[in-house]
């Protein structure tokens, strides 16, 4: 997906994996949609577990702060923003209250690192763009 318009640059990393060239900001480079490509778990690779049963997982996050989660035949929809320094991702899914935080590991044009504390578990997924 390639977005029209303007696109705001800058200078500084946001993420400490990020690389240090000017770059569009993060929030115009999540504008994209998403596949998963590697599941961790407490640091543990289980993609070969996990993906089979995500083959259709795919996050659309459009420009207007809305997203979509097709996975499997199930959809979720919802909005997305991002905290002041661009390191987490809040989602609140339609009829929900209470959002979803996802820490912001990398993000770049060819990749999204997200990581999820889920109880004791921290579980971290790996994206590209479709």
């Amino acid at each position: 997906m390639i977005s029209m318009g303007i696109v705001s640059f800058s200078s500084c990393k946001k993420g400490k994996d990020d690389v240090v060239i000017s770059q569009p900001s993060r929030k115009n480079l999540i504008v994209n949609t998403w596949v998963i490509e590697k599941y961790l778990e407490n640091g543990e690779d289980i993609s070969n577990e996990m993906l089979p049963l995500m083959a259709d997982y795919r996050w659309q996050f459009r420009k207007d702060g809305t997203y979509e989660l097709l996975n499997n035949g199930d959809r979720e929809t919802g909005t997305w923003t991002m905290d002041s320094n661009e390191e987490n991702l809040e989602l609140l899914i339609d009829g929900s209250i209470v959002p979803d935080t996802l820490k912001i590991l990398r993000l770049n044009s060819t990749e999204m690192r997200l990581m999820i504390d889920y109880y004791a578990t921290k579980i971290e997924l790996h994206y590209k763009p479709k």
